[in-house]
C-alpha cells in the first residue's frame, strides 16, 4: 500500500520523451505543484476514479515539444470516437516502467 504524496513532494515534468536518456534534442521543464484536487469517488485501494487536476507554481512557456492538451466539452458525446493517450504508465499490469513516452 502507497501513501499519498503531499502536495510538496510532487514535480510535474514536460517536454519529457525518454527518462533513460540525458541528451535529448528539446530539454524538459519541470514545475512544483501549487495546488492538487483529487477526484472526489477516488479510492485508494481499487484506484477508480484516479484522476487529480494540479495547479502548477508557475506558468509553462509552450514550445515545439510542449503543448496544452485539448479537453473535450462537458457536453460531448464522444462515444464511439477515438482518442490519444500518452504516458509512461505500466504497459500490463504488473508489468515494468517503458523510459520511453508511449503513445496509443
Amino acid at each position: 500500500m502507497s501513501i499519498p504524496l503531499l502536495t510538496s513532494q510532487i514535480r510535474i515534468r514536460v517536454g519529457e520523451y525518454d527518462f533513460s536518456s540525458v541528451q535529448e534534442e528539446l530539454p524538459y521543464v519541470e514545475r512544483a505543484v501549487a495546488r492538487k484536487v483529487v477526484h472526489p469517488k477516488y479510492n485508494f485501494f481499487t484506484y477508480e476514479y484516479d484522476l487529480a487536476l494540479v495547479q502548477l507554481d508557475k506558468p509553462l512557456e509552450f514550445a515545439l515539444h510542449i503543448s496544452p492538451i485539448c479537453l473535450p466539452a462537458s457536453d460531448d458525446l464522444l462515444i464511439g470516437e477515438n482518442a490519444t493517450v500518452t504516458g509512461w504508465g505500466r504497459l500490463s499490469e504488473g508489468g515494468t516502467l517503458p523510459s520511453v513516452l508511449q503513445e496509443c
